[in-house]
């Protein structure tokens, strides 16, 4: 064995070239495999600790405790720590009610995470507020805050609580007045209060002595349901509240799947990296086992058995390993901590309170040399299976290296005519020697279809995103959902909106939904099958958009005429598998009756078709629903029902205005939605580049895999065919010959490769668009048909003729310094 262990040392470090190509693919597996497990390690722990500063350090509340409880619940054995908090109803000098949350000096630090400006409070006459209070009361730090304590009572005499509503008309009682140095600002916090007070403020009591909430973290968490059970029993607690987030991403999920979906992807992506590994790094361990064939038929002929044979090539792998791996592990972990680097850069801006945090896991590096030994163990066990059943003068005159048939190998006269007698011998040799090609083939398909499906996958994202923002005619909405809001005053703001200097452009749209009846729809669509009375949108524009549209179409203003401006239901249609338009109301009608959602008519209207026509905002309508535009005076003519408001914009600074517009609103009481576009657009695009990133380096580390692979095929294909070449140019075959011959077997290589890889790659490809579309309408209107990764395949077919010519030419330019004389001669080859 010692002899053995000695020859495996020897022949890794005589074949330098093969045995580094090796463990750079063993290095490549290895980083991926650890820089996938660290990255999942750190997502979860960021999860965590966001769910900690956004939730709290516990794992359930218990509220309204009796006081002389809480020490029989610290001393729990299921209780590993607790806080408590008590609340009470404030009153300041303006009228504002808010709440006072009392935190004990075990718990204030949890306020700690979560403050915007200051510190947070060491005793009972200091204080933290929320952000909005401090804002709009125009406080600063080290103010005096006079406070008043008491109850709410209704008219009627009824106590009430933080989430009945306030009122001018309520009475509150106080019982006592307290002065406050305001020493902090934090987030508004919901976890620690289980009521609504509008804003809270946070002190610090050495003895919570009231209305006790408690705060536990659990011993074993694993058993949260049955121990919160227990303590409800123990505690008389009116209520609890599970911290879930912390619970899930902990992994002790309280019913959702998130976190073990997440380690199922994982699982199923290393499952991938160790398959196409083992695909790729197992012809290196093929292409030693067959190099060294005489090797191992002159060692059993002296009494090797072929346990020991085994053993040697499974050691070749054993010391490949001890070096890639540590190195993989390395670049892995350090591949890894780049991208969390990348992941923080790229959402810095969008997301300031969320930052990806990076986190070594030791289980994690454990998993990936589990992985990578059995990457490695699986590449070289089947060699090492085929090196010990050979016998000894079959491994001595290498007579398995060569298939021969009786029937004789034909060659199409194409390959004669175009290359000559040297694309014969290529042609043939090929067939004769298939599993050395099938090594090199294989790991060229991996890289192929690995490439063109995932490049589909990524090109498919940026086509959804830029369908769904990169065309709309607006990239900031503003929607007023106040109902008690004038139109009025919903005319002012749109003045503020127009007098920005940062808004371009912008229109102003008021609608009602309203019912047409059957009739009115086209007989042969669905929406005739399945309605008796169909809903639309009716809409008026403001005035510049509504003249805009009636010159656009050469109209005069007409006051009881409707202009249907949509008329279009897109759907997919699963019998033909593809993307269906249709009409929805008849294109013939003249005359139409609306009705409100109870069924009374609102409104008799003369319309027209004008489908052509476009005004901002018209690209937000929602497919099957059609659009009547009228005018202003035909809208405000209309019974008072639900009325919504709607201003588009477009503008260079999007998030500017929608701030401004925000602050306004706020100082107006409106309230509203907002959605910006731009944003929107930027983190989609963001998490595609994020992705991009990561995919993009994954092929890359899979391509390098394979080349690693073919690289070692080829040199070691070729220095072992150096004494066929020079008993073929002993006989004749002049250079340029030669090279026509090697450059054959590069085209059959890289035409065999494409073929299976682009088969299998364009299959992925759409495999990954019926994903996509797979009950989807949306994405089925924007991939309305399958399209092959042109663009994917032309770069694939220039990269694999380009390696495999360049790998071809350097074997090739080593083989030139051999002495033809020599090489014939040379018995070990």
């Amino acid at each position: 064995m010692k002899l053995i262990d000695k020859l495996v040392k020897k022949n890794l470090v005589l074949n330098k070239q093969r045995s580094i190509a090796t463990i750079v693919g063993i290095i490549l597996c290895c980083a991926l495999i650890s820089a996938l497990m660290t990255l999942v390690t750190s997502l979860q722990t960021t999860l965590v600790e966001d769910s900690l500063i956004n939730y709290g350090n516990r794992h359930v509340t218990l509220y309204n405790i009796d006081s002389d409880l809480i020490d029989e619940l610290e001393n729990n054995k299921y209780v590993e720590s607790l806080y408590t908090t008590s609340e009470s109803l404030m009153k300041d000098s303006n009228g504002t009610y808010a709440g006072l949350i009392s935190i004990d000096t075990n718990g204030i630090n949890d306020l700690d995470n979560l403050l915007q400006l200051g510190r947070v409070p060491e005793n009972e006459e200091e204080i933290v507020v929320d952000s909005i209070y401090y804002e709009e009361n125009d406080l600063n730090i080290g103010d005096i805050i006079v406070l008043e304590q008491g109850q709410r009572y209704s008219t009627d005499g009824y106590l009430l609580n933080g989430f009945n509503l306030f009122s001018e008309d309520d009475v509150f009682e106080v019982s006592t007045s307290n002065s406050y140095t305001l020493v902090g600002v934090s987030n508004y916090i919901t976890f620690l209060s289980n009521n609504n007070y509008g804003h809270n403020f946070y002190t610090c009591t050495a003895n919570v002595s009231e209305s006790i909430n408690a705060f536990i973290l659990y011993t074993d968490p694993s058993e949260c349901i049955t121990i919160t059970s227990l303590l409800l029993e123990i505690s008389g607690a009116s209520g609890h509240e599970y911290n879930s987030e912390f619970l899930r991403w902990s992994g002790y999920s309280l019913g959702g799947d998130t976190l073990e979906a997440l380690y199922l992807l994982a699982a199923i992506v290393s499952a991938i990296i160790v398959i196409t590994s083992v695909f790729c790094i197992r012809n290196s361990f093929a292409i030693s086992s067959s190099e060294k064939t005489r090797l191992f038929g002159m060692l059993a002929s002296i009494g090797a058995t072929p346990k020991q044979i085994k053993s040697a090539v499974l050691k070749e792998g054993f010391y490949l390993g001890v070096i890639g791996i540590p190195i993989g592990i390395v670049s892995g972990t350090l591949a890894s901590y780049i991208l969390v680097i990348v992941v923080n850069y790229f959402f810095s801006d969008i997301m300031s309170d969320f930052v990806f945090l990076y986190h070594f896991s030791w289980i994690g590096i454990f998993i990936s040399v589990i992985l990578s030994s059995v990457t490695i163990y699986l590449s070289a066990i089947g060699s090492a299976r085929k090196a010990s059943k050979i016998t000894e003068i079959e491994a001595i005159k290498q007579l398995d290296s060569i298939q021969k048939t009786k029937k004789q190998i034909k060659t199409p006269k194409i390959i004669k005519k175009v290359f000559g007698i040297s694309g014969v011998f290529a042609y043939k040799n090929m067939l004769r020697n298939k599993s050395k090609f099938r090594t090199t083939i294989i790991s060229l398909v991996v890289s192929i279809s690995t490439f063109l499906s995932l490049s589909y996958f990524i090109h498919v994202g940026f086509l959804i995103v830029d369908d769904m923002y990169g065309t709309a005619s607006y990239n900031l909405m503003i929607q007023i959902t106040d109902d008690d809001v004038t139109k009025t005053e919903i005319e002012e703001v749109y003045e503020k909106v127009i007098n920005n200097k940062e808004v371009e452009e912008s229109i102003l749209h008021h609608y009602i939904y309203v019912y047409g009846s059957k009739d009115t729809l086209v007989e042969d669509s669905s929406f005739y099958q399945e309605y008796s009375y169909y809903n639309m949108m009716l809409l008026s524009l403001d005035d510049d958009s509504y003249q805009a549209l009636l010159d656009e179409q050469g109209l005069e203003e007409v006051i009881d005429t409707g202009i249907v401006v949509y008329n279009q239901s897109i759907t997919y249609d699963e019998e033909l598998e593809k993307v269906v338009e249709s009409e929805i109301l008849r294109n013939d009608l003249q005359t139409f009756e609306l009705y409100d959602y109870e069924g009374e008519l609102l409104v008799d209207l003369d319309i027209l078709f004008a489908l052509d026509c476009e005004f901002m905002g018209c690209d937000n309508f929602y497919s099957g629903t059609p659009i009547i535009v009228v005018s202003e005076s035909m809208y405000d003519s209309l019974p008072d029902q639900d009325k919504y408001s709607i201003i588009y914009l477009s503008s260079n600074d999007s998030v500017a205005v929608n701030s401004e517009m925000e602050e306004y609103l706020d100082l107006e009481n409106i309230s509203f939605y907002s959605n910006n576009l731009a944003e929107e657009q930027m983190i989609q695009n963001n998490v595609i580049i994020l992705m991009s990133i990561f995919l993009y380096g994954f092929i890359c580390v899979i391509i390098l895999i394979g080349v690693t692979s073919i690289f070692n095929t080829i040199t070691t294909n070729m220095k072992l065919r150096s004494k066929e070449f020079a008993i073929l140019q002993s006989i004749g075959m002049k250079d340029n010959e030669l090279r026509s011959m090697i450059r054959m077997e590069s085209i059959f290589y890289g035409m065999k490769s494409l073929f299976w890889g682009g088969i299998l790659g364009t299959c992925f490809s759409y495999l990954i668009y019926r994903a996509y579309t797979y009950e989807d309408t949306v994405n089925r209107v924007v991939l309305s048909s399958f399209k092959m990764p042109i663009g994917s395949i032309i770069i694939t077919v220039v990269s694999v003729f380009v390696i495999i010519y360049i790998i071809m030419s350097y074997s090739l330019l080593k083989m030139k310094q051999q002495n033809i004389i020599e090489t014939i001669k040379n018995e070990n080859i």
